[in-house]
């Protein structure tokens, strides 16, 4: 029996019911969205709830913004004279994108939206705009938002700018400071850098990247925009202080002595939290110390049987990469395509700097703290095609298993991001590192490179083993 085929399992007072949905999705966001998406392919019914307006909002916003500079400084122009349009360059290109997500949903007879607060969710329908619907399965995806930041002393807020006001920027600053170290707050930090901005970045860890390749601190720290980023590691902020009409004083204390700089703009980035606000529910939702809902491995609401929820509403710090495999894992799910358990390890996730640094499956100090054992294979290669395009050295990094199986992937490099769902694709169908030298490239192009890095690493690890399996043989033969 197919999911469509199902009958609710509950019987529900037809004249009260206003229309049925096989699932119900609270919030249009990017989550909801791609959900939605792969659910009407499958022709099922779905019904998208959200107190906004459909789209993509703050990530969208930070790609865009550095986008906008980018695309200004290629034509020459100088971006601190143009940047008072930029919330309208902004507002459009966002619109722009949004509607390719969106035109072929509302087109679709499956899909359905409504803008409004829900009054009440009970078992198997809900209650919006004073009307009742129905639903066999319910999908929380309602997000996450930014607070007032509790953790800086006296810092108002018009000397601050969260991520979701990257709309607002509309002059220059000359010299700003970021607090977190989080990928949004390197991407945010380059979109200014290439600005001209002074950027401070302050993070109260003396390595913040610990989570990530050992050998992103060092890149960071000499390739990244090194004349124009200052970085503030080990530093908590003691006060701040309005020292004139523009400048904010931050004065804070770092490997024991007090310091202070003067900057025109704060970006927080790191205070968002789960948007599980307003949702008055018969069943009451079990949320962790961060006021997230508690899921199983397959997004399923504690102890609730018609109940999901993905996104940041999980309390897992929102990445678009993050939201498309929660919500495509969610479809198959529902579905009954795949009985599938997300897993973080299975997002492959990128820094958008240039040159771009991306990452998928463990590292070095996950694999150590599992107690696994790796092959630790590295190639550098600087393919420059008689061109700037790729006048830079580029680096590759891959932890294998005993059988050769990707477990981690390391790229840094132009365009690298674009080249990384090779490795994802060889990890998750367990296909050995060194067979990608048998894939077939269009000469001539950059991902020529993981052929030739593939042959080195069969040289290094698979000929080598095999080499000292011969030997030994004969010798025993010999005996």
């Amino acid at each position: 029996m197919t999911f469509k085929d199902k009958i609710f399992n509950k019987k529900v007072n037809e004249q009260q019911i206003e229309e049925k949905f096989d699932v119900v999705i609270i919030g249009g966001g990017q989550t909801g969205l791609i959900l939605a998406r792969q659910l009407i392919k499958k022709e099922i019914k779905t019904l998208v709830i959200d107190k906004d307006k459909l789209g993509i909002k703050t990530s969208l916003d930070l790609k865009n913004f550095t986008k906008l500079i980018k695309r200004i400084k290629s034509k020459n122009q100088d971006p601190r004279i143009m940047i008072n349009t930029f919330p309208q360059r902004l507002e459009y290109i966002s619109k722009e994108q949004n509607q390719e997500l969106i035109n072929p949903l509302i087109s679709n007879s499956f899909f359905k939206f409504i803008k409004g607060n829900i009054e009440n969710i009970d078992e198997y329908e809900l209650t919006i705009n004073d009307k009742k619907y129905g639903f066999r399965k319910l999908v929380f995806a309602t997000g996450s938002y930014f607070v007032e930041p509790t953790n800086y002393p006296n810092l108002k807020k018009e000397m601050y700018f969260n991520l979701n006001e990257i709309s607002r920027i509309k002059e220059y600053y000359e010299n700003i400071a970021i607090y977190g170290t989080n990928i949004e707050a390197l991407e945010l930090a380059y979109a200014f850098a290439l600005l001209g901005s002074n950027v401070y970045i302050f993070d109260e860890n003396v390595n913040p990247f610990n989570n990530f390749d050992d050998d992103l601190e060092s890149i960071l720290k000499t390739d990244f925009m090194t004349d124009k980023i200052i970085w503030c590691l080990e530093s908590k902020i003691i006060n701040h202080i309005k020292s004139s009409d523009k400048a904010i004083r931050i004065i804070y204390s770092t490997q024991g002595k007090e310091k202070y700089i003067e900057v025109d703009k704060i970006f927080v980035t790191g205070n968002k939290v789960s948007e599980t606000r307003n949702l008055k529910t018969k069943y009451d939702l079990k949320l962790n110390s961060n006021n997230s809902i508690i899921i199983d491995s397959n997004f399923r609401v504690k102890n609730n049987p018609t109940y999901y929820a993905i996104g940041d509403v999980n309390g897992i710090r929102f990445i678009p990469d993050f939201a498309n495999l929660q919500a495509v894992s969610l479809s198959r799910i529902i579905t009954g395509q795949k009985v599938s358990k997300f897993n973080l390890y299975n997002v492959g996730f990128s820094i958008d700097i240039e040159p771009q640094i991306c990452f998928y499956g463990m590292n070095k100090q996950d694999l150590d703290y599992h107690d696994i054992k790796f092959n630790e294979f590295i190639y550098d290669f600087n393919y420059e095609l008689n061109s700037k395009l790729f006048a830079h050295k580029s680096k590759l990094k891959v932890y294998t298993n005993e059988k050769h199986e990707i477990l981690g992937v390391f790229l840094y490099g132009h365009k690298v991001k674009e080249l990384l769902s090779i490795f994802i694709l060889a990890a998750n169908n367990k296909i050995k590192f060194h067979k990608l030298a048998y894939l077939s490239f269009l000469f001539y192009s950059k991902s020529e490179f993981i052929r030739d890095a593939a042959i080195d690493y069969e040289l290094e690890f698979v000929g080598l083993s095999k080499k000292i399996k011969k030997i030994t043989n004969t010798k025993e033969g010999r005996k």
